[in-house]
């Protein structure tokens, strides 16, 4: 991917100013640079970026976080399980994103997705 990739995306901010320019790489890459959490995980939950098999995997991670709090609602496991038997194929990339947002409902921060989303694809 490339810097105008990300951009063709229309960011609430321009990615040059955490990229350089010309800038290409992979989700791996982008996730252990420096800049905002939220927008690291914002583009790479989009197409193209991360395997989807990997997005799942991510989405379950996330809602299965998300469970520990305890005014967690009823919504939040009712995906987990819907997640569960769901095509890793027919899944919309953005559900990784979703679910990434869910917990930082709940935690306040995005960092701990990013760490455990770079585990996942260094694994």
């Amino acid at each position: 991917m490339k810097i105008d990739d990300i951009r063709a995306f229309n960011p609430c901010y321009d990615p040059g100013l955490y990229l350089p320019d010309g800038w290409e790489g992979d989700a791996v890459d982008l996730m252990k640079r420096e800049g905002p959490s939220l927008g690291k995980l914002w583009t790479v939950c989009r197409p193209g970026w991360v395997d989807r098999a990997i997005i799942k995997q991510f989405a379950m991670w996330c809602y299965t976080e998300a469970l520990n709090y305890p005014d967690v609602d009823n919504a939040t496991s009712g995906i987990l399980e819907r997640l569960v038997d769901f095509p890793a194929e027919d899944l919309d990339e953005l559900i990784g994103f979703a679910a990434a947002k869910e917990l930082a409902h709940f935690t306040g921060s995005w960092d701990a997705q990013v760490a455990k989303l770079l585990e996942m694809l260094e694994e």
